[in-house]
């Protein structure tokens, strides 16, 4: 299950590796590490990371956020930025509402049909 990870000036840092998935599986330890803001990261705790071996870094904080602590990985090809909302004041989005499997089929249409012979 979850393991907490020391990174000096980050908290709530978590290996993800054992929590189940969605499909029966379960993410293998590793893969997935989440943490809060790594914007005031010591240069100890940016070594602690680059030797933990972290290839991907998505920082899901609004640009607001991003500009007021910005990452020390910023930059580079391990970075990647993706606010989860523009603004505060932004409208959370919504998934795309999907058929009922319980709705009928439509009703089959009329094939057209092609004269045989000209009288």
């Amino acid at each position: 299950m979850p393991t907490d990870l020391t990174w000096p000036n980050c908290l709530n840092v978590r290996d993800l590796g054992g929590l189940p998935t969605t499909h029966g599986g379960e993410i293998r330890s590793g893969a997935l590490i989440r943490s809060d803001s790594h914007g005031k990261l010591t240069d100890e705790g940016i070594a602690a990371v680059t030797a933990h071996g972290v290839s991907r870094i998505i920082d899901l904080r609004r640009e607001t956020e991003c500009v007021a602590e910005p990452s020390p990985f910023a930059g580079q090809l391990l970075y990647l930025s993706t606010p989860r909302r523009a603004t505060p004041s932004a409208p959370p989005t919504r998934p795309r509402s999907r058929p009922s499997p319980y709705t009928p089929p439509c009703p089959a249409r009329p094939r057209p049909t092609r004269p045989t012979a000209c009288p």
